[in-house]
């Protein structure tokens, strides 16, 4: 279409030149002008290879640069195991509307992949950011009593972790984010973003608490088997889920 559109113009623009200008404007003139349009578009990037599938020899032998680029490869989202004397806390809030029925969960694994300790706590009306936030300060909490250290935290709120590393936020998640920054000290914890694909079990936990009203702790003997599953599930080397890379 955009070459028909290329020849049509330079066609007619010699019909004009010869009826208004009185200059004869050659054939091969012409197919000149219409092989430098397309040159110009084609070195431009305006051309691409995708809209030419089959074409692309054409194209290119009248003269395009056509940016042929490799497509981004997928790459499997999975949780992974933390490092030898190490540990890995999962969180994440859930919120039923901004602000809503919200609840918060966590779970911690060591370097094993087995799970220590999960919880959900429910929040009441909060909005998610405040779900999400307190997922994370209830986590350290309870790691800290139970005297845990060496906690690499993952969430998949990108806007936490950049609320906890800043030196300025909003005033009322202050408190809120001066008591994590304490707590992480103490826990000499690191947080890190991790897809939601892969964060399915504290997901689960969180929306656990809003549907039960209620908050709650589990150990390793008290895991039910749909948690048990989730976990199974996002260990495993290939998932459904994918992320461009």
């Amino acid at each position: 279409m955009v070459i028909a559109c290329i020849a049509l113009w330079a066609i007619w623009e010699g019909r004009n030149k010869n009826k208004n200008e009185d200059r004869v404007i050659s054939k091969a003139t012409i197919l000149s002008r219409i092989f430098q349009q397309i040159k110009l578009l084609g070195d431009g990037g305006i051309f691409k290879p995708v809209n030419w599938r089959g074409y692309l020899h054409l194209v290119t032998s009248l003269g395009c640069n056509l940016r042929v680029q490799s497509p981004s490869l997928p790459r499997v989202v999975k949780w992974t195991k933390p490092p030898d004397g190490h540990f890995k806390l999962n969180t994440d809030g859930a919120s039923k509307g901004n602000s809503g029925e919200s609840g918060c969960g966590g779970i911690l694994r060591d370097k094993e992949g087995s799970i220590i300790m999960a919880f959900g706590v429910y929040l009441g009306r909060e909005t998610s950011i405040v779900a999400e936030m307190k997922a994370i300060q209830e986590g350290l909490h309870k790691l800290c009593i139970k005297g845990i250290r060496d906690v690499m935290v993952e969430t998949d709120s990108q806007l936490s972790i950049q609320l906890i590393r800043s030196t300025c936020c909003n005033w009322k998640l202050r408190p809120m984010v001066n008591n994590i920054k304490d707590m992480a000290e103490i826990c000499n914890a690191s947080f890190n973003h991790i897809f939601r694909e892969a964060n399915g079990a504290a997901d689960y936990l969180a929306n656990q608490a809003v549907h039960q009203a209620d908050s709650f702790e589990l150990g390793p003997s008290t895991i039910d088997n749909h948690l048990k599953a989730l976990v199974f599930f996002f260990c495993q080397d290939i998932l459904p889920q994918w992320q461009a890379c």
